[in-house]
């Protein structure tokens, strides 16, 4: 008399551990390795950021580079640009200083802006 075994789902459980195994390591090694922020200096910036040191990037909106006194207007470096007609405050040593008028001529990150009152020096800040 010959012994029949009797089918069995043994196997199929032993097959499918080895598969749970791998999944459950790979979203492990994933969530471990994974990180939310970048830090800053592996990020791929624009020409015109890199350059730029981190006072600047910080400060509220940027600061005067060029004033052409015969003509009211000055050139602007900023990291964010303003809506074209704002006007913007002038500082210098935390003093306000003047009041400017942003054109439509915007060049990020330079921007002109129309001298409304003041006497605005080369490395002034700009703010709203």
């Amino acid at each position: 008399m010959t012994r029949r075994r009797k089918h069995t789902t043994r196997g199929a459980m032993y097959t499918a551990r080895p598969l749970r195994v791998a999944v459950i390591g790979v979203c492990l090694f994933g969530l471990v390795s994974c990180r939310t922020v970048s830090p800053v200096d592996t990020l791929d910036h624009p020409e015109w950021v890199r350059g730029l040191d981190a006072d600047f990037l910080l400060s509220p909106m940027g600061e005067v580079l060029y004033i052409n006194r015969e003509h009211d207007y000055m050139i602007i470096r900023t990291a964010v640009l303003p809506a074209v007609d704002e006007e913007l405050n002038l500082y210098r040593k935390g003093d306000r200083v003047g009041r400017v008028r942003v054109t439509d001529r915007r060049y990020p990150p330079f921007l002109a802006a129309d001298i409304l009152e003041g006497e605005p020096e080369q490395g002034d800040t700009v703010r709203r």
